[in-house]
């Protein structure tokens, strides 16, 4: 975390431990950080939501204020706490009207920062940062909590998804295909991988259609199963997202997929997990699995639906221990 991101984190700790404001009333704290001479500022209003305030002339730019994430034009005259100076003037007002998604509101606002920081014009700027950011914010508000095998299943996926960035210079985030509903988790130039994730008492996984291990062209998939196990040691699911955003390039794209399966680098859940073993196996003709060829063309035409489990166990022997960086390898 950047000295600026603790900066802010430790602001919203003294505005808010200062206690609850009156109606109309305001706390504030001004940030280190200047736009037209004036300093961005940190706000929490009466109902406790947070604001960022960014210093703004007088071009006109484009509100929405019925988002989670809303931005308007407004103008404040209010007296700055402690050693702020006061709050006066026009303002880009950035704010977060959800309190769950207050963790990724600070994500937004070093985001601000950095465009602040670069642009000619720091409100247009920051109104074009809040814009790319938008998309996520209301995605999260309609986004159902993860159940504990969804997390499970998930951190299996993701702790790929960080091997593969670690092992493919310049990988792209457009590979990770699991969030889109495509047969394979993984599609990258000349390697598909399906990942399944396996607890501590699973003896089957399954395969969601013929596709999945027997695709219509191509090369033949790897299927890769995890086994992964909670550990009080290990990494929660938010933390192993984390990682993955400070390893691959496109950080926007990766949380618009994240997003997509419920994954934030926010999430409170406290559960630790780590991977206690990894097999890999090819699913090529000796690969026991179903392919469309078992099945007669004609009841290819009236089934619509193919879902069916491989036994761990009797499929051990057609696997073997591996790495991803060993599939990139070989690929």
């Amino acid at each position: 975390m950047s000295d600026l991101s603790m900066d802010i984190l430790t602001e919203w700790s003294r505005i808010e431990s200062a206690g609850p404001v009156g109606k109309g009333s305001w706390r504030s704290k001004r940030l280190p950080v200047l736009a037209d001479a004036r300093h961005l500022v940190l706000a929490v209003d009466e109902l406790g939501q947070r604001h960022l305030l960014v210093p703004q002339g007088g071009v006109e730019l484009p509100s929405n204020t019925r988002s989670p994430l809303a931005v308007a034009t407004r103008e404040f005259a209010f007296d700055g706490d402690g050693d702020s100076d006061p709050v006066q003037g026009r303002y880009l007002d950035i704010h977060c009207q959800v309190k769950t998604l207050n963790g990724q509101f600070d994500k937004v606002i070093a985001d601000v920062i950095e465009a602040v920081q670069e642009s000619r014009d720091a409100a247009a700027g920051a109104a074009a940062t809040v814009a790319s950011w938008r998309r996520l914010f209301t995605t999260l508000v309609d986004s159902p909590g993860l159940t504990y095998q969804q997390r499970l299943a998930l951190f299996g996926e993701l702790s790929v998804l960080r091997d593969l960035a670690e092992a493919v210079p310049g990988f792209d985030v457009g590979w990770w295909t699991g969030p889109l509903g495509a047969p394979q988790d993984f599609r990258m130039p000349e390697l598909s991988l399906e990942v399944k994730t396996t607890g501590e008492d699973s003896t089957s996984v399954t395969i969601h259609g013929l596709e999945q291990l027997d695709p219509p062209a191509g090369d033949p998939v790897r299927l890769v199963i995890r086994k992964v196990v909670e550990n009080p040691s290990g990494t929660t699911l938010s933390e192993l997202f984390s990682q993955v955003l400070d390893i691959v390039g496109d950080q926007a794209a990766l949380r618009d997929r994240a997003v997509m399966v419920g994954v934030t680098d926010t999430d409170p859940d406290p559960l630790r997990f780590d991977v206690a073993e990894t097999r890999v196996g090819i699913a090529d003709e000796n690969f026991p699995r179903l392919r469309t060829a078992d099945i007669r063309p004609e009841a290819l035409e009236v089934i619509s639906k193919v879902e069916y489990e491989l036994d761990i166990a009797r499929i051990r022997p057609h696997m073997t221990a591996g790495t991803v960086a060993e599939l990139v390898e070989d690929r």
